[in-house]
């Protein structure tokens, strides 16, 4: 495992960790969600590691505002930023050869924007990509239709950064049933309690007034070309099942798996199914002349 810093366009440095082999042809990169931070994949990289030996380079990072990454200014972290930051770890990390994109929550909706923002990188290097618990849109819907609700978002969330959380038996309480499907080890909950302290006060409300703002549901036909696996969880309350089932319809050819009690945090709660498709995906990739000529080209 080796740990690089990633400077974006914009001066921000992001903490990014590479394991496998690097420079190989088949490169996965892993974006994380809202307060959390690149330790989410830790579970999955480990079991897909010994499936993929030295044939692949698994990528993940803590977004600006996450972790071990620094913020920008106030006001100016946004998906269409995340994105661009996708762009710079793929250009500085995986330069060449085939990417898979797996983003869980707001990473699932970065996927969606850099889809958007970079059609052409999207379209000739990216072979694969797997949704987890994450919308197209219409989050917090109708409640955010109360006039001046989005406007005051970032100010209330301010209130309530998750700087203060501890990690306690209420928080623990919340937690498993609030973001897990009811069960958790303490563990995960701990770790889960870690991540969201690092969060940066500023870039947790400008991300959480853009989620309410996000719907990228007319790029997601994009992702048909695509190997699409995509993951909900039959008992989350943050991006409920029926987001992942309005994705998949809109993906033609897209695999749909809902797992039964899951939660938001699928990456940790079901983390070898979403082990099994990333092998699964990974190996396709590998396994297609057409894509290995390519490449060597």
């Amino acid at each position: 495992m080796s740990r690089r810093l990633v400077t974006t366009d914009d001066g921000i440095g992001l903490s990014v960790v590479v394991e496998g082999a690097p420079g190989a042809e088949t490169s996965v990169v892993f974006c994380h969600g809202w307060t959390l931070d690149s330790t989410l994949w830790s579970d999955v990289v480990g079991g897909a590691l010994p499936a993929l030996g030295e044939s692949a380079a698994l990528i993940r990072y803590d977004m600006r505002g996450h972790g071990r990454s620094s913020a920008g200014v106030r006001g100016t972290a946004s998906i269409e930023r995340l994105a661009a930051d996708l762009a710079c770890v793929i250009e500085e990390c995986a330069p060449v050869g085939d990417v898979i994109l797996v983003g869980h929550s707001l990473g699932g909706m970065t996927l969606m924007a850099f889809a958007q923002q970079w059609p052409q990188v999207f379209d000739e290097r990216v072979v694969g990509t797997l949704l987890v618990a994450t919308s197209a849109g219409d989050l917090w819907d109708p409640v955010k239709r109360i006039p001046g609700f989005i406007a005051a978002a970032p100010a209330v969330l301010r209130l309530g950064s998750p700087s203060r959380l501890r990690a306690n038996p209420l928080t623990r309480f919340g937690l498993r049933y609030g973001l897990f499907g009811g069960t958790a080890r303490r563990h995960d909950l701990d770790a889960t309690v870690a991540a969201m302290r690092s969060v940066d006060r500023d870039t947790y409300a400008d991300l959480g007034q853009a989620l309410l703002q996000h719907d990228r549901a007319g790029i997601l036909p994009a992702f048909a070309t695509k190997n699409t696996v995509v993951f909900a969880g039959s008992s989350d309350h943050l991006t409920p099942a029926r987001h992942g089932r309005r994705i998949a319809e809109a993906i033609p050819g897209a695999l749909y798996i809902e797992s039964p009690g899951a939660g938001h945090m699928i990456p940790i709660e079901r983390a070898t199914d979403v082990i099994r498709e990333v092998v699964s995906v990974a190996r396709a990739a590998q396994a297609d002349p057409a894509r290995r000529e390519a490449v060597s080209a």
